[in-house]
């Protein structure tokens, strides 16, 4: 069994994927899904809220636990054993169809439970992971397709 180079539009596929990941992380883990600054008896008050961070002037704080890095581990092993399976090039656009989907979730509860208007940097981060994850689903699943029909 030799190295077969995979469709162009499975690269591409995994190619979105992997920037949607990127964004999506950065998204998720920056303070700035809000941001808010008000003038109170002539002193300036700057807010900004993430999903794990809360920060006013300048100063930061946690909002939950540690556990997430333990799940992500757990994640990683789990696609490291199921490489190779053949389920595993239907889990691809799955993955990142259901990936999509989540990010929509994430942004819109957020956007409708937050009552802000002034949204931040990582608000709109996660708004492009969704649109690239989207894209790779569907490039994802056109590669298999192509390469398996």
């Amino acid at each position: 069994m030799g190295f077969v180079m995979p469709h162009v539009l499975v690269l591409a596929g995994a190619g979105c994927a992997g920037l949607a990941l990127i964004l999506d992380i950065v998204g998720v883990a920056t303070p700035e899904w809000f941001k808010i600054s008000v003038s109170v008896f002539g002193s300036e008050i700057s807010r900004s809220q993430g999903l794990w961070q809360g920060c006013q002037n300048g100063e930061c704080g946690d909002l939950v636990s540690d556990n997430l890095p333990s799940a992500c581990l757990a994640c990683v092993v789990l696609m490291c054993l199921m490489s190779e399976q053949k389920i595993f090039g239907l889990l691809a656009p799955v993955s990142a169809a259901v990936g999509a989907f989540c990010c929509l979730i994430t942004f819109a509860v957020y956007a409708g439970e937050s009552g802000q208007s002034d949204f931040g940097y990582s608000f709109a981060l996660v708004i492009v992971a969704f649109l690239l994850a989207g894209v790779a689903a569907v490039l994802l699943f056109l590669g298999k397709s192509r390469s398996s029909g």
